[in-house]
């Protein structure tokens, strides 16, 4: 895979239709997602959470990232896994604190079959944390992000 070229900045376009106070029909291009609550919150559970949303936002940036980095890098990735837990301060949906960040952490564990040396996987690690993103967006709002790679050499 070569390096994607691109214009310095591009816009990116969703739209939500709200059909009731929970769901959100979120639209980007030809694709569609649904956004909504669980009924313990008034919602009508037809869709993940708006958090997870923005967690399944994180795992798939950095699995597309990791995959562009290390095709530039010449090493192979496959079976690749992750998966999140992300700590949530619920004072801010609530309305009884203003929190910063509103995730103080995420814990992520990645894992693989790579043929990369040690340097090489350590070079991936470096350049994904400021070229994800979305990564970027969460570590620059103060979240920490934990990270466990479960490496298996091929």
């Amino acid at each position: 895979m070569a390096r994607v070229q691109m214009p310095q900045f591009v816009k990116i376009l969703v739209t939500a239709e709200c059909p009731n106070p929970t769901r959100s029909d979120i639209t980007a291009g030809k694709h569609r997602i649904v956004i909504d609550e669980p009924t313990s919150r008034h919602g009508n559970d037809q869709g993940m959470l708006p958090l997870q949303a923005l967690m399944a936002s994180l795992a798939s940036c950095t699995h597309v990232v990791a995959n562009q980095i290390a095709s530039e890098l010449g090493i192979v990735f496959r079976d690749s896994h992750i998966a999140m837990t992300g700590t949530f301060d619920t004072r801010c949906y609530t309305g009884e604190a203003k929190v910063d960040p509103p995730f103080p952490e995420i814990d992520m564990t990645v894992t693989l079959a790579t043929d990369a040396t040690a340097e090489q996987l350590e070079e991936l690690k470096d350049q994904l944390r400021w070229r994800c993103p979305v990564a970027a967006t969460f570590s620059g709002a103060g979240t920490r992000i934990n990270e466990i790679w479960d490496v298996t050499p091929v």
